[in-house]
């Protein structure tokens, strides 16, 4: 069976199981679970079983296997920008107070938790890895466990790929606050996961120090303001051409087009540009999606302007739709790897407990000195527990995280965590 066929097969039925679900989901909203997490079940299971009654392959991985560069250059672009262009400006910047707790102080304050935690569970509780199957090289055994051992380097990294938390569904009209807040610390906790991550993973290879954590935190900073700064740029640069080329809002085809287009550059240039060995963020892209809403959209034709929502918002639902499909089908490269369940069953605890400390500590620490806030009790427990859900982000980073295993064997073999 080709197995090219049977993943673009699969995947598209999933896509149109994932728009079932979803639209069920916004007509009778479910009390339990999100149509996010059924369909990579659905994805799971399908890979179980076809890994197990079709067995495993090089060619079958290579077309299942999670490529990081599909997503960062295919599935993510169009979803950033979306969250930036067609976001309710007016609740976001409203409600910034309370998104730069969430999506800044909290994310902060989760990563000193989760290394602080993990550093313990890592040297003090003994985890162990086991791989279960081993169907490509019969010369090794079926199952094999070891021990994890992981620097101090190597939990940064980790923990910063817990980070990235995801978007839930919010009734706007019930709650307008509570949806400006979720959405708005989702985007800037996910590019500050992303900032993060890149910025540990250029120095991976250097031993922890003072000095170098005043570099890191250095490092972060800088390149999340020289990513604001690209996507203003890009954000102005478009805003002015709409504004005086008039000729440009002829035809709301081509208009839409290099609209779009425009968006797009700002991303695939602002990560092309590295400070410092460090990779710019998405962030930049979502900046521009901001400024583009704000100024260029009253540039455009009538027909533009109803034109660019619907294509922009498409494409950004094209994204998050391929994305969790994605997800899910790549478990089938995954079986025959290295599996930790006492690691994940640890992780999962520290990400609820590190969550809950962090949320109750930030957020009631900056009340006691800013009485005001829009956010209710039972508002801010949702956000705490919601938060708590990891997305794409988070399993793109965490695929990049690399585990060099040497002790015991004649040879280094570079390996993942899944």
């Amino acid at each position: 069976m080709d197995n090219g066929i049977v993943f673009l097969g699969v995947m598209f039925a999933m896509l149109i199981i994932f728009i079932i679900l979803e639209s069920h989901n916004n007509k009778h909203p479910w009390k339990v679970g999100h149509h996010t997490g059924a369909i990579i079940v659905i994805g799971a299971l399908f890979s179980i079983i076809y890994y197990f009654s079709e067995g495993n392959s090089h060619e079958g991985e290579s077309y299942f296997e999670f490529k990081p560069a599909v997503y960062w250059n295919l599935l993510v672009p169009p979803l950033i920008f979306n969250a930036g262009y067609n976001m309710n400006r007016k609740m976001y910047f409203l409600n910034f107070g309370n998104i730069f707790i969430f999506g800044v102080l909290v994310t902060i304050t989760c990563f000193i938790i989760y290394s602080g935690m993990t550093y313990y569970v890592i040297h003090y509780m003994g985890v162990n890895m086991t791989r279960y199957r081993n169907d490509l090289d019969p010369s090794l055994p079926m199952t094999e466990t070891e021990k994890i051992n992981m620097s101090l380097m190597d939990i940064f990294l980790w923990s910063a790929s817990l980070l990235a938390t995801d978007v839930v569904e919010v009734d706007f009209a019930a709650h307008p606050n509570l949806y400006a807040t979720i959405l708005g610390e989702v985007g800037l906790n996910n590019n500050e996961a992303i900032v993060l991550f890149n910025t540990l993973s250029s120095m991976k290879d250097k031993q922890i120090s003072k000095n170098l954590i005043g570099i890191i935190i250095g490092d972060f900073i800088l390149v999340l303001i020289v990513s604001i700064l690209a996507g203003i740029f890009f954000g102005v640069l478009g805003s002015l051409m709409f504004k005086y080329l008039r000729w440009l809002s002829g035809n709301s085809v081509l208009e839409t087009f290099l609209f779009c287009i425009m968006g797009l550059l700002s991303y695939y240039a602002g990560t092309g540009l590295f400070v410092n060995n460090v990779r710019l963020s998405g962030i930049c892209i979502y900046v521009t999606g901001i400024i583009f809403g704000h100024y260029a959209y009253y540039n455009l034709s009538p027909q533009g302007k109803a034109v660019t929502k619907v294509t922009i918002s498409f494409m950004g639902h094209a994204g998050e739709a391929g994305i969790w499909c994605y997800v899910g089908l790549a478990l089938y490269s995954s079986i025959p790897g290295y599996w930790s369940w006492s690691f994940i069953g640890w992780e999962l605890l520290i990400i609820v407990v590190g969550r809950i400390i962090a949320v109750i500590f930030c957020f009631y620490l900056i009340k006691l000195c800013y009485p005001t806030t829009f956010l209710t009790f039972s508002e801010v427990m949702y956000i705490t527990f919601y938060g708590m859900i990891r997305g794409a982000v988070a399993f793109a980073n965490a695929i990049n995280f690399p585990w060099v295993r040497c002790e015991g064997t004649e040879y280094c073999e570079a390996k993942k965590y899944y």
